[in-house]
């Protein structure tokens, strides 16, 4: 649950912080995308790196589908939501 907390607080911080810090509150959101789906995917799984691997996998999906259906694609898109799965990685 601490874990879990932390990558809430850390996401929505990001989310509203990356303004100032990104330029566009774009990244923030991948960032606590990555965060939800590395924590979910750990949780049930028991493996941070799975974890950090969906989170990498689902960046990679929405450019895809971002690519197919005439979105922007833009792969800082891919990183931030991979960066997202460290806020819930516990050293």
């Amino acid at each position: 649950m601490r874990g879990y907390l932390m990558a809430c607080v850390s996401g929505f911080w990001l989310a509203g912080c990356s303004e100032s810090v990104m330029s566009d509150n774009d990244k923030g959101l991948h960032m606590l995308a990555g965060a939800a789906v590395s924590y979910y995917v750990a949780d049930q799984t028991g493996s941070q790196v799975k974890g950090c691997a969906a989170a990498i996998g689902v960046g990679l999906l929405k450019e895809a589908y971002d690519r197919r259906h005439g979105g922007i694609v833009d792969t800082g898109d891919v990183l931030a939501t991979g960066i997202g799965c460290t806020f819930t990685v516990a050293f």
